[in-house]
């Protein structure tokens, strides 16, 4: 029953998946305000960073926080590359791959080592970086956006750490990596979108 409910959610998300509005220009990053509310814009990036979370506490308790540390960090540096003009081609459709990926890398288990992760966690914060900054308005000031951004997405993914982890107690792993499956699904549909 748990299992049809986790399944029958996650088909929800897929369907009610609209294009992904956080890069599309209707608001400008300017301050920290909007760099904060920037990533509640759309559903990618909701998506996105509790997977994140999600992804960092599969490591064992010690080492757990280095997933989102190095995320994070490359992060600031494709920001920064991206907001002196270097653009990545069809960034919306990479970004989303690999957000694709990593739902699937969670929903089959997939066992990465410590030293694997580490440098797949810093492609995807670059990745995702030089989105935001490539995005960024000529008249927004940089680090109060960027930090805006950077403590919502450590928000996110937070959320998602916490939430898998009180899941997986309360649901049970299958039915958790089943949510995150749809959390991948709904990355396809908003990349397809695109």
């Amino acid at each position: 029953m748990r299992f049809k409910l986790s399944a029958a959610l996650s088909l929800l998300l897929v369907l009610v998946a609209g294009p992904a509005f956080a890069h599309s220009g209707h608001h400008a990053a300017t301050g920290f305000g909007t760099g904060f509310l920037h990533p509640f814009s759309g559903l990618d990036h909701v998506a996105a960073m509790v997977t994140i979370g999600i992804w960092a506490t599969q490591f064992e308790e010690k080492k757990w926080w280095g997933i989102p540390a190095m995320f994070l960090g490359l992060t600031v540096v494709g920001f920064m590359v991206g907001a002196h003009g270097f653009a990545l081609p069809r960034i919306e459709v990479l970004s989303g791959a690999t957000y694709i990926a990593l739902g699937v890398v969670i929903a089959v288990a997939l066992r990465l080592s410590w030293a694997s992760a580490l440098p797949v966690a810093a492609l995807f914060g670059a990745v995702h970086g030089v989105g935001h900054g490539v995005g960024l308005p000529a008249e927004a000031d940089p680090l109060s956006a960027l930090i805006g951004f950077l403590a919502a997405t450590t928000l996110m993914i937070i959320v998602g750490g916490g939430v898998f982890l009180f899941g997986r107690n309360r649901w049970g792993q299958r039915n958790v990596q089943v949510s995150v499956l749809g959390i991948a699904a709904v990355c396809v549909a908003i990349t397809a979108a695109i």
